[in-house]
């Protein structure tokens, strides 16, 4: 009898600690664009025939609003340092490309852009072989940011995950194969993680008192 009820105080205080733990992870509600950007002039968005923007305004992606406050220059051509870097111009995506992305892992979307190679209006084709590098400017960016970059090539469906070069304040510099839609996202799980974290110890607190609460009764019972 005083093993059983020694068993089902541990029973219980495992019960309790699930129960807390389960209400506090719970609690957590999911991250979504929580950086507002700072408007610029409309030239740094230019619009032209061909790219695509939402069908409705009660569309919940505001594409205006993630391809602004955001500029860009081509800076290396296979790892060759250009001197002087050339403008990278930057397209609205479509409501839809950004869902995709979204379908695909990209949660916490910061800014998603059309990025074009302004060197290619020359109707030379293009200037590189294998990379090209574009540093993105944007007080977006904040420095120690874990930024996940999707990229989806011409003729695809699947966008590709690209870590950047670096990422400080202001500044996200990435390496491509090629250029189009190019979509900034943040990990949200590192977020959540940091906000939960602190939820262990305090389990492990309250599972080491329910143990030795019944001990001490069946210790008293003997």
């Amino acid at each position: 009898m005083k093993l059983k009820r020694l068993v089902v105080g541990l029973v219980a205080s495992a019960l309790l600690v699930a129960s807390m733990t389960t209400t506090a992870f719970a609690a957590q509600s999911p991250k979504t664009e929580n950086v507002t950007p700072t408007p610029v002039p409309s030239e740094e968005t230019p619009s032209t025939p061909g790219k695509s923007t939402p069908s409705t305004p009660s569309q919940t992606d505001n594409v205006d609003v993630l391809a602004s406050g955001i500029s860009g220059d081509v800076i290396k051509y296979d790892g060759v340092d250009l001197d002087p870097t050339i403008p990278a111009d930057l397209y609205k995506l479509s409501a839809d490309t950004i869902a995709a992305a979204r379908a695909q892992g990209a949660a916490n979307i910061l800014k998603a852009v059309d990025a074009e190679d302004s060197s290619n209006h020359d109707g030379k084709g293009v200037n590189y072989q294998d990379t090209i590098t574009v540093r993105f400017q944007s007080s977006a960016f904040k420095a120690g940011m874990k930024i996940t970059v999707f990229h989806l090539a011409d003729g695809q469906t699947q966008f590709e995950k690209i870590t950047p070069d670096s990422v400080t304040d202001g500044e996200c510099v990435v390496t491509f194969t090629s250029l189009s839609p190019v979509i900034f996202a943040t990990q949200g799980t590192s977020d959540k993680t940091g906000e939960t974290a602190p939820i262990l110890p305090i389990a492990a607190a309250i599972c080491l008192a329910g143990i030795v609460f019944f001990g001490t009764k069946v210790r008293f019972a003997k």
